[in-house]
């Protein structure tokens, strides 16, 4: 983790505190850590790759969320802002639903789309692109696991254009099918 912080920074690690309010209840990290439970119960070629890629965007929401880290702090070279990068994360959550434009996440930054894809990839070590998808098949593993919707209607639900796209995204990041994944889950 320190390692990662000091992407995200120019500064020690040992010049910030982290707010451990037991209070605190953050369904973005629950759901990103269920995830690497997933990674790592369904195995694959590329597990701990994605592992580590989620672990700095685990270490970017800690730090943007419950640190007392300002963005004075930040190393520019390291990416998008913190405070940005969580508003990206928290628009990419509440629209996966949605066509997500980067011209929309680019405004909010105030810098071009282009330049805010460099940076986004900068900050986070996954393209725009390969977060939103991973964030759609997490919805959609949440979905398969708690409801009884058809997959056709989650894939609508999380943004895929249909069951197929859902399937061929979900087979890549999961490892099985969705329907496989939905029976195996509900034993």
């Amino acid at each position: 983790m320190d390692d990662v912080f000091l992407e995200f920074s120019s500064v020690s690690n040992n010049l910030f505190k982290l707010d451990y309010s037991l209070s605190i209840y953050d369904e973005f990290l629950e759901q990103t850590i269920n995830s690497v439970k997933d990674i790592l119960y369904v195995g694959g070629r590329f597990s701990s790759i994605e592992v580590q890629y989620i672990a700095r965007l685990l270490v970017a929401r800690v730090v943007s969320k419950y640190s007392t880290l300002t963005s004075g702090d930040l190393n520019p070279d390291a990416g998008l802002s913190l405070p940005t990068l969580q508003k990206t994360f928290d628009y990419i959550d509440e629209n996966l639903h949605r066509r997500i434009v980067i011209d929309k996440l680019a405004n909010t930054a105030g810098v071009g789309a282009a330049q805010f894809a460099r940076l986004f990839k900068r900050a986070t070590n996954v393209t725009l692109h390969q977060y939103i998808i991973r964030r759609r098949v997490d919805k959609a593993r949440d979905l398969l696991m708690e409801t009884q919707m058809p997959i056709a209607e989650i894939a609508h639900e999380c943004g895929f254009a249909d069951q197929v796209h859902l399937t061929r995204f979900f087979g890549r990041i999961i490892g099985t099918s969705p329907a496989s994944f939905r029976r195996r889950a509900q034993r």
